[in-house]
């Protein structure tokens, strides 16, 4: 579980990314934004290939895309899902037969299947979500056995402090002063804990660079990769 009590709610994530959406992707690149890079990489090596082709993948808070597209570069079959319709609308300006699927991970249901992806993906959901154990048990449910699972917390107090200032100064234009973005931190015995219980066996940890946004500093996430027995 989270370790803040008061995490964004559903109405207000969707209406910052909506609002977000049109500079998403000029912001992160400004930040030297390395977390999809990050999670891709993990996903390669844990495959031992350098192609993905015909992998089955759920990309779930893909935003814009970004991690979306390196998996369809590397041959791969991939399904969006976020919050944001907008996000997704920007998605498919680049990627327009990629099929998405507009769904509040924070309620802690995915809309799919179960065992229907060889790769489940997540990176920079967690922060937005209190449950993190129902989102993980999600992540295993829709992935097949011997998939691969992966996605990105944030784990510090501090690390969560430097989000919300960044993306609530961005976002003050959609933002009530009565109510700053908020984010999550997850512990990562906590991460560990909730997995096992899922039928996940860890293949990777790390503290991997998120983004150095000017004025803010390093944002490390950590970084977690498992295979679905």
């Amino acid at each position: 579980m989270g370790l803040l009590s008061n995490p964004p709610d559903s109405k207000h994530t969707r209406a910052k990314f909506n609002k977000w959406s049109p500079c998403y992707n000029w912001d992160v690149n400004d930040w030297d934004w390395q977390g999809p890079e990050h999670i891709f990489a993990s996903v390669l090596n844990n495959h031992d290939t350098a192609s993905l082709e015909d992998f089955k993948v759920a990309d779930l808070g893909a935003g814009t895309g970004i991690l979306t597209r390196k998996f369809i570069n590397s041959g791969s079959d991939v399904v969006a899902f976020d919050i944001s319709e907008k996000m997704l609308g920007e998605l498919r300006k680049v990627n327009p037969n990629v099929p998405v699927i507009q769904s509040d991970m924070q309620a802690g249901c995915v809309p799919s299947r179960s065992d229907q992806f060889n790769i489940a993906v997540a990176c920079g959901l967690f922060e937005f979500i209190r449950d993190s154990d129902r989102l993980i048990s999600e992540l295993s449910r829709i992935t097949k056995k011997g998939g691969t699972v992966s996605f990105t917390t944030l784990e510090t107090e501090a690390t969560v402090q430097k989000v919300d200032r960044l993306i609530s100064g961005l976002l003050s234009y959609v933002t009530p002063r009565k109510l700053p973005h908020r984010t999550m931190a997850h512990k990562k015995d906590s991460i560990l804990a909730s997995a096992g219980r899922t039928g996940l066996e860890l293949n990777e940890h790390s503290k991997v660079k998120a983004y150095r946004p000017a004025g803010i500093g390093t944002v490390t996430y950590n970084l977690f990769n498992f295979t679905k027995i």
